[in-house]
């Protein structure tokens, strides 16, 4: 939320769109190359937004915890003013890549691993998912 007492308006909300840019924008160090919205959940539930700079730039989702399920999502962009989105499609979206698949490779999966001659079997088709935890459930009971 806005702190009127620091004049910060950082937040996750419209808020980027209802103040000035002087008060919602911050010049980054030379160092930092990126524009960075990080989206957090805990148990699916969303808890927050953190926009700032970034050294880097992470392109999977961090899941932590034990007994809660905190999930951590990072969107980076380059251009000044960049990480302004704040519509519930663009988190959804944003979030949707904690949702990985053991089939279907990662930007840049394939490449890594020809090159370190790791070999997968990406070409193999997969029944729903509904179909392998059935398969499973009588592999494990037999």
């Amino acid at each position: 939320m806005y702190d009127a007492e620091h004049r910060d308006a950082w937040c996750a909300n419209e808020s980027l769109v209802q103040f000035d840019v002087d008060e919602t924008a911050k010049i980054c160090a030379p160092w930092e190359k990126f524009c960075v919205t990080a989206v957090t959940t805990i148990n699916k539930a969303f808890t927050s937004v953190t926009r700032g700079c970034g050294e880097r730039c992470s392109e999977l989702c961090e899941s932590i915890g034990y007994g809660q399920d905190q999930v951590n999502c990072d969107d980076c962009c380059e251009e000044d003013l960049c990480n302004a989105n704040f519509s519930v499609q663009y988190y959804e979206v944003l979030m949707s890549r904690q949702y990985t698949s053991w089939t279907t490779p990662l930007p840049g999966e394939v490449e890594w691993n020809r090159k370190r001659n790791i070999k997968f079997p990406y070409s193999i088709a997969v029944a729903p998912t509904h179909n392998l935890l059935v398969i499973c459930f009588l592999l494990i009971a037999a």
